[in-house]
């Protein structure tokens, strides 16, 4: 029997910022989730845009998400009006998946929180704390930038995190949606970084 909540303790004591956490099996059914979060009225309909793939928003908690990236393994999304996120990952056997709510005050979480909550996803599937993350069919345990031993080519999961980032940036939910927020709040910190972004990706391409 696998013991979830002790799975989900380890994911958030990995990852404090995954404040509520919910696994269910593939078809939606709820199999576990953190006192602090009741999510059965809408679990069915997020299950179901991340099965299909093609949705630009989930609502949960009367909460507007938008897509990030969805993939058959993993869910990622926000909302603009820093209510959180959403980070979801498959198990690899496919029998459970885990979505957790990350606080909106998460350093990095689009970065650093998929790691953790697949590596518990994994555990499901009986996998061990310390496995590996695959990230599109390659196995991360240290720094995605990491090039193998007497290798020059570009690391495969870098490649790959480059190539989902492209997507972002032509997503109308991804970049465009952040830059267009911050715009409207009048953020003036996040645009300077935004600029000095700019200007840094300028050095690089010499354009």
């Amino acid at each position: 029997m696998v013991d979830y909540a002790g799975i989900i303790n380890t994911l958030i004591q990995d990852y404090p910022d995954a404040v509520a956490v919910v696994i269910t099996d593939p078809s939606s059914n709820i199999l576990y989730q953190t006192g602090n979060w009741d999510v059965s009225r809408d679990i069915g309909r997020v299950m179901s845009s991340w099965r299909t793939g093609n949705a630009q928003f989930v609502m949960l908690q009367d909460v507007k998400y938008s897509i990030i990236q969805m993939e058959p393994e993993r869910l990622i999304a926000t909302n603009f009006k820093r209510q959180g996120h959403l980070v979801g990952a498959q198990s690899p056997g496919g029998e459970a998946y885990i979505i957790a709510y990350i606080s909106p005050d998460a350093e990095a979480w689009n970065h650093t929180a998929y790691p953790s909550i697949a590596r518990a996803a994994a555990m499901i599937s009986g996998a061990s704390h310390t496995t590996g993350v695959t990230v599109t069919g390659v196995t991360q345990s240290a720094s995605l930038g990491a090039a193998q031993a007497g290798q020059s080519s570009v690391d495969p999961a870098l490649k790959a995190e480059i190539e989902a980032f492209l997507q972002w940036i032509k997503d109308p939910q991804g970049l465009p949606g952040y830059v267009s927020y911050y715009l409207q709040q009048n953020d003036t910190y996040t645009i300077s970084q935004l600029a000095q972004i700019y200007n840094e990706f300028r050095r690089i391409f010499n354009f």
